[in-house]
Formats: C-alpha cells, sequence, structure tokens
C-alpha cells in the first residue's frame, strides 16, 4: 500500500470515527455525562509526538517500498 492510498484510508477512517463520536455525543445520558466530555477533550502531548513519529514511519516505508519496486523494475528489464 502506496502512501496516498495509506493517507486515503486514514482520512476515511478518522472521518468514520468523527460520525460516531458525534452520535454517541448527541445520546441523551451521554451529553451530559462529566466523564464523556473529558475523554472528548483530552489532547496529551505524548499522543502528539506519537502520531508524528508514526506519519515519519509511513513516509519512510513508502520511500523504501518506491525505491525498491524501481530497482525490482530494473532487475526485470536487464539484459
Amino acid at each position: 500500500m502506496c502512501f496516498r492510498e495509506y493517507l486515503a484510508t486514514f482520512k476515511k477512517t478518522v472521518a468514520m470515527h468523527e460520525v460516531f463520536l458525534q452520535r454517541l455525543a448527541a445520546h441523551p445520558v451521554l451529553r451530559s455525562d462529566v466523564n464523556f466530555k473529558v475523554f472528548l477533550e483530552y489532547e496529551p502531548e505524548v499522543l502528539t509526538v506519537l502520531l508524528i513519529f508514526l506519519l515519519l514511519i509511513i513516509v519512510a516505508y513508502s520511500c523504501f517500498c518506491r525505491k525498491n519496486h524501481l530497482f525490482t523494475l530494473e532487475k526485470l528489464f536487464e539484459l
């Protein structure tokens, strides 16, 4: 899976989770629940650093796959 395909899948997944959380937030009981509000507003710095790290790994892997694919094509067409 190339980086563009992964990014499209990731964006679709985020959108689906957003709809799910909106439906939960509309629930009569959860709408006024303090713990649910804390859960939705929680943004630790560690999570941000982890997401950046994962993005860098994905980009590096994507570049590696692309180079490896080109190398395989070169070997295929060698005489």
